[in-house]
């Protein structure tokens, strides 16, 4: 594994030096983003999340428990939970990051169910109705598939999962296989290279 995927796995400990913020404004919203020095998309708010969030808010899908898998430091959880009122849990394998989301949250007065630290899905105990994810792709295929499987197990009968990932990383084998997974995948959303594909158990 490189160096340029640590912040997706590897805890460690921070000076105070590491941690900051910055504002982003969504939906007509300023807010205020805590952040550290080695998590996903440190200075800035991701744009295939934030693709992928407003493709979910405006298919106007969510109706249920949803769970942000992978969460990184809250991006789309936070966003949908505000824009939405769903209960959203939130989960990430990365201490620093779940502990930067729940400090999010709170600072920006937005109400979610449960964020905890989990291992993919070794530490999800229920099921949902919808899960979204921005997940780690570059990490391999192995632990995309993993993740794809992970969450068809733990999706109620009727559920979606919906995922942003990028054309030239896969976009097109990854549909492959959630439609063979689940039995259909749908393209929502095409956004400079970012595909949003959604499938329903």
């Amino acid at each position: 594994m490189t160096k340029d995927f640590n912040h997706y796995f590897v805890n460690k400990e921070h000076k105070k030096e590491d941690f900051f913020t910055f504002s982003a404004d969504f939906g007509g919203k300023r807010y205020v983003i805590h952040s550290c020095s080695d998590v996903f998309s440190k200075n800035s708010l991701d744009y295939g999340s934030l693709v992928l969030v407003k493709t979910v808010i405006n298919e106007g899908f969510l109706d249920g428990d949803t769970l942000d898998m992978c969460c990184g430091y809250g991006t789309i959880g936070m966003l949908l939970a505000d824009a939405t009122g769903v209960c959203v849990d939130m989960c990430d394998i990365n201490s620093t990051a779940v502990a930067l989301a729940k400090e999010n949250v709170k600072t920006n007065r937005v109400n979610v169910c449960e964020i905890f630290e989990s291992d993919m899905f070794q530490g999800v105990e229920k099921n949902y109705q919808h899960i979204v994810s921005n997940p780690p792709i570059k990490t391999g295929k192995k632990l995309l598939l993993d993740f794809a499987n992970g969450a068809y197990a733990h999706l109620n009968n009727g559920g979606t999962l919906t995922v942003v990932i990028k054309k030239n990383l896969g976009a097109d084998s990854f549909k492959k296989y959630l439609t063979e997974l689940f039995g259909n995948c749908e393209v929502l959303e095409r956004d400079k290279g970012y595909y949003i594909l959604h499938s329903k158990k």
